[in-house]
């Protein structure tokens, strides 16, 4: 056994041996070190980036508009859909750019309007959470409270917008783009906005 790792020894030591003497002499060309040219971008775009509740985009720095509509090109906010609806960059949520598509209804007619309803010919949508429907929400501007530059139509302010968040089975959190935050019966008459994305609670 002694004899038969001893050759193993020797084989390896002077296969080493070729490998290091080839080198020497230029057989074994390894390539340059410098790298052939510029590491490829490793960034992402703005639409790359699932959206993130923690960053601040302003809606003020788009072109004026008529082409796309102003606001639809901003940091924050991009029109999709034939510019029917509005990518929430903040968020990632996806919005129907005319916030009043729908007269007012109760809660449980507005609920079923958003499910049914079609933007630009896609389904998918739903009554906003009480958290989504908020952070829309800048309180540094007047009615409506909506950030400067945004590129929503039609938006409210001679009543509220229902929320999907139940405080109760007969009552919700709504929210007056003039007036602020409201708990509604669920009976009362609001308007919907409807949004697409996220994930749905009725906080039930």
């Amino acid at each position: 056994m002694t004899n038969i790792r001893e050759k193993i020894a020797w084989a390896l030591a002077g296969t080493l041996g070729l490998l290091v003497a080839a080198a020497l002499s230029g057989v074994i060309d390894a390539g340059p070190l410098d790298p052939p040219g510029a590491p490829a971008p490793t960034g992402k775009t703005l639409e790359q980036i699932p959206g993130s509740w923690s960053r601040a985009l302003p809606a003020n720095d788009g072109a004026p508009g008529p082409s796309p509509p102003a606001g639809c090109n901003s940091t924050r906010f991009q029109c999709v859909l034939g510019d029917a609806a509005v990518l929430d960059r903040e968020t990632g949520l996806v919005w129907a750019q005319d916030a009043g598509a729908f007269v007012a209804a109760d809660w449980t007619a507005d609920t079923s309007r958003c499910l049914t309803s079609q933007v630009a010919g896609r389904r998918g949508w739903r009554m906003p959470t009480f958290e989504e429907l908020q952070s829309l929400v800048d309180l540094s501007v007047g009615s409506p409270t909506l950030p400067p530059g945004h590129p929503f139509l039609n938006v409210k302010t001679d009543d509220a917008y229902w929320t999907q968040t139940s405080l109760s089975s007969t009552a919700a959190w709504a929210y007056d783009f003039d007036n602020g935050v409201l708990t509604e019966p669920k009976t009362n008459t609001n308007y919907v906005w409807c949004v697409r994305g996220g994930q749905e609670y009725d906080g039930m």
